[in-house]
């Protein structure tokens, strides 16, 4: 498996998984790959360059990235009867550490049985890394015939998981075309397209043209202090995939559900049991009874539910509630029959009693449901808009975030509350990318919406230099463009603004007073 003519890492373990989840994700990233080295030279580029009549120069910077969870990758692996082993991983895609367990062993995957209850933090983190971890788990816990436990501390964590340079690439050439149309493309049905009317009311509830001419004034008369407001939209791309659930009432009238996402503090269990309680109670349409606190969701178990995919993308809590439904609706007309038959007998049927009578009557009260999208509807676009003011100080640099406005379109959501925490949870990590730590790559959708932090940044720092060229700050008369890096740190504002503003600012006033003296 080849990318622009160079082997990626640990190419001969990955590709002995083809037919496998992870193997269709690498059979698309070989699909594209081989697309895109096809047509990395189209033309003459040289010619091309040479008689262009704008050239765009640019840098990118591509280092390693911490995902810095809570939890560093553990795992603990026992060895069980007949030759099997049972593995607690803390990884977001079970399925996959089953695999390339089974294969490492040298047994069937009906051998491995791996569990996840929960994961503390992952961030994508805990996808493919964790795999590693347990897998060396496993193999020490087979060949030494006990239990073993393997928990990174912090340190080798970073190390393991901080550097990702999977090809190197030598040398390489695009020859890109631009194209303006006049239709935005590929945003969808008109219905489904909110970015313009999410985009003119976020300005209008946040009085946005009233406060940027509050800005102007606030910088005339602030010296040392200077603000900047910036409004910045997102367009986010989200796939949705195929995922299991299964529902199982027991005989006391609980409720144990299982699904293939897994829990990462996402708020994925609220969700699955709020959905659970209310495509159930569909038996009761006056809404009577509520069944929330009858419900348990378990930890994701390899051999119980197959085909759980990963965790990741800002979907699956929604692709598991969809699963957890449809098992619901299943057993909703599996028991509806029964509650008639019972309600012209005895009149009201509470759950517990209609769950008993459907024990004795041997009616089936498990259902499991594998949903899997129509592939004309798996990706979707997600849209947002934020309108944020900052406040910068000369003398430091220091940005001081005044107000964020934030408008997120995530459809139809089943839980405003954890969604909102989860936007406003990721805005809040983009602000520490933005201004304050060094992270190297970007994240999912609300956390990009904390560039309007940088935007309004930059736009207070532009002001500032206007007026530090005033009085001969730059060595003329105007200032020159800048390049307001990623993240805007204190020193980075201080030195964007004018490491000698005082005295250039004093030098002013002398050389003034000594004019009008001399006049």
């Amino acid at each position: 498996m080849s990318m622009f003519g160079t082997e990626p890492l640990f190419a001969d373990d990955l590709t002995e998984f083809a037919g496998q989840p992870l193997g269709l994700v690498i059979a698309e990233t070989q699909r594209f790959a081989n697309m895109v080295a096809n047509r990395a030279v189209v033309g003459d580029f040289s010619k091309g360059m040479a008689e262009a009549d704008h050239k765009i120069v640019s840098e990118i910077k591509l280092g390693s990235q911490y995902y810095f969870y809570m939890e560093t990758q553990t795992a603990l692996a026992i060895p069980d009867e007949d030759d099997c082993m049972v593995v607690y991983s803390s990884s977001q895609c079970p399925e996959n550490v089953q695999i390339v367990i089974a294969r490492c062993l040298g047994i069937p995957q009906n051998n491995v049985r791996v569990i996840t209850r929960r994961v503390g933090g992952g961030f994508g983190g805990k996808a493919l890394r964790s795999i590693p971890v347990s897998t060396a788990c496993a193999l020490a816990a087979y060949k030494l015939r006990r239990p073993v436990r393997v928990y990174l501390d912090r340190k080798t964590d970073m190390i393991m998981a901080g550097a990702l340079k999977k090809y190197d690439w030598g040398a390489l050439s695009f020859d890109i075309k631009v194209c303006k149309t006049n239709l935005p493309s590929s945003a969808g049905e008109p219905v489904e397209y909110t970015l313009p009317s999410i985009f003119d009311k976020l300005a209008s509830s946040s009085s946005f043209v009233h406060r940027v001419e509050m800005i102007k004034q606030f910088n005339i008369i602030n010296k040392w202090r200077k603000r900047g407001i910036s409004r910045v939209p997102i367009v986010h791309q989200v796939t949705l995939r195929p995922t299991p659930g299964k529902v199982s009432v027991l005989s006391d009238g609980s409720i144990v559900v299982e699904v293939g996402g897994i829990e990462l503090g996402q708020g994925l269990w609220t969700k699955v049991k709020q959905m659970t309680a209310f495509a159930l109670g569909w038996l009761w349409s006056d809404g009577s009874h509520n069944l929330l606190e009858k419900v348990r969701v378990i930890q994701a178990d390899t051999l119980s539910l197959i085909q759980g995919g990963f965790t990741a993308g800002s979907t699956t809590s929604e692709s598991s509630c969809e699963a957890v439904r449809l098992s619901c609706n299943v057993l909703v007309e599996r028991l509806l029959p029964l509650k008639k038959r019972l309600e012209e007998q005895m009149g009201s049927v509470s759950w517990d009693t209609l769950i008993q009578q459907a024990s004795l009557e041997a009616v089936n009260l498990s259902s499991s449901t594998h949903w899997a999208p129509e592939f004309s509807s798996m990706n979707y676009l997600n849209y947002g808009v934020a309108i944020s003011e900052v406040e910068i100080d000369l003398l430091t640099g220091a940005t001081e975030i005044l107000r964020t406005d934030i408008i997120y379109d995530c459809g139809q959501s089943l839980n405003p509350a954890v969604d909102l925490g989860q936007i406003e949870g990721a805005f809040v990590q983009g602000i520490g990318f933005f201004i304050h730590e060094e992270y190297l790559t970007s994240g999912e959708p609300p956390l990009l919406l904390a560039s309007s932090i940088h935007c309004a940044t930059r736009e207070a720092i532009r002001e500032a230099r206007k007026e530090f060229a005033s009085y001969g700050g730059f060595e003329g008369s105007s200032p020159t463009p800048f390049h307001l890096e990623v993240p805007a740190t204190m020193p980075v504002v201080k030195e964007l603004c004018g490491l000698d503003n005082v005295e250039k600012y004093l030098e002013s006033l002398i050389s003034s007073h000594s004019t009008g003296n001399g006049s």
